[in-house]
């Protein structure tokens, strides 16, 4: 699936969630009915479906407002990490283990590529 038909596909579930909260707070969960003969569900069905289409509407609207009402997220900014040398120093590391590696060689060699020693479960509970 290309991005933009993702991106679409996620936007319509969105749209749809909302559509169903609101459809909920007025009637309640709608009850299934494949053959849709019922007519107050098929009023319900478009009620549901027009909603929907608002939802989805309101919600491109916001990613494409740029008057600050619909503020962009601030991103976190942290230390960029170098791809082709950390996989360089995994393939080197790979090598280096037996072949009849056992769980705790692999454990040393994700140590290595850490940095460090693996932290243990609690640690950050203890106080110093």
């Amino acid at each position: 699936m290309d991005p933009t038909s993702l991106a679409k596909a996620l936007l319509i579930h969105a749209a749809y969630e909302g559509a169903a909260a609101v459809c909920a707070g007025i009637g309640g969960e709608l009850p299934l009915d494949p053959t849709v003969q019922d007519a107050g569900l098929q009023k319900k069905g478009v009620l549901l479906y027009e909603l929907a289409k608002i939802q989805y509407h309101a919600i491109l609207r916001a990613f494409h407002d740029k008057s600050g009402i619909w503020p962009d997220p601030k991103l976190p900014t942290g230390p960029t990490v170098d791809l082709p040398a950390l996989l360089a120093k995994g393939v080197g590391l790979l090598g280096q283990l037996p072949k009849d590696a056992s769980v705790g060689g692999i454990i040393d060699l994700v140590s290595k590529l850490a940095g460090g020693s693996p932290a243990q479960p609690g640690q950050e509970l203890k106080s110093t």
